[in-house]
């Protein structure tokens, strides 16, 4: 055999071993970018998201009344009661004490049965006026959010 022969052989075989060599690595890079993404998923998937209410739950929908900012933006039972003559009302049951369970079976006992109580019963003071003062002699909308402890929305 003559060395250029040899040699020709050996070029051959060194360029295909590169080529080969090429394709793994190219398949290393293309497997750990896989790799990578696929475990940035889980990792995602693993740790609890922070959920935050939507400004629709902060605001009367239709409208452009919000929510007094120290409300909570989910939780309890928020009422807005605007009067013919525009005034407005605000008032926020806090869901500390409220009824938790069925209709005859949940907590606090005294809430149980019928009529159906969720909470404790609140009083509107409308101020230094009469109610149907400050309202104008009536009420033209009420507004109520209204938060399961659950998320139920079935009837």
């Amino acid at each position: 055999m003559h060395i250029t022969q040899l040699n020709k052989k050996t070029v051959f075989a060194s360029v295909c071993c590169l080529k080969f060599l090429n394709v793994v690595v190219a398949m290393n890079v293309m497997l750990t970018r896989i790799f990578v993404a696929l475990a940035g998923l889980l990792i995602a998937l693993a740790i609890p998201q922070r959920v935050q209410a939507t400004p629709f739950t902060m605001t009367v929908p239709g409208t452009t009344l919000s929510l007094p900012a120290w409300y909570p933006e989910a939780g309890g039972v928020a009422f807005v009661l605007v009067g013919v003559n525009g005034n407005v009302y605000y008032q926020f049951s806090n869901p500390t004490g409220a009824f938790v369970g069925f209709q005859n079976s949940g907590t606090p006992v005294a809430f149980r049965g019928n009529p159906f109580t969720i909470n404790n019963p609140l009083t509107l003071d409308c101020g230094y006026s009469s109610c149907s003062t400050y309202f104008g002699g009536a009420l033209s909308n009420v507004y109520i959010r209204f938060t399961a402890d659950d998320g139920d929305t079935q009837v």
